[in-house]
């Protein structure tokens, strides 16, 4: 199986700082009452939560070599040009490795 979001190779300090970010928000979702819409509404979301997701950005915004990107709009221009440029290349679907074939005995 294949994972067609268009991650560039990274470091793994920003891949730890990814995974912190992932979890932080987890965290501040499981301190929080209610559902994902009651999370999300956007006058009512809390501020733990608002961190936890700016952490992730920043970390996510690393990994493709930029910092601190303005609004969700850039990230999601940056991701598809990303992934526009791998399927040109044809490199989003890598061929699969080949098998060895087993000799008969």
């Amino acid at each position: 199986m294949h994972n067609t979001f268009p991650f560039p190779e990274t470091s793994a300090a920003i891949l730890d700082d990814i995974r912190e970010g992932a979890e932080a928000i987890s965290a501040a979702r499981a301190q929080s009452r209610g559902s994902l819409a009651d999370l999300y509404e956007p006058l009512a979301t809390p501020p733990a939560l608002l961190t936890a997701h700016a952490k992730l950005d920043r970390a996510v915004d690393a990994a493709f070599g930029r910092r601190m990107l303005r609004t969700d709009a850039d990230r999601l221009a940056l991701i598809f040009e990303r992934y526009e440029a791998l399927v040109a290349s044809n490199q989003l679907f890598p061929p699969a490795p080949r098998q060895r074939r087993r000799r008969a005995t």
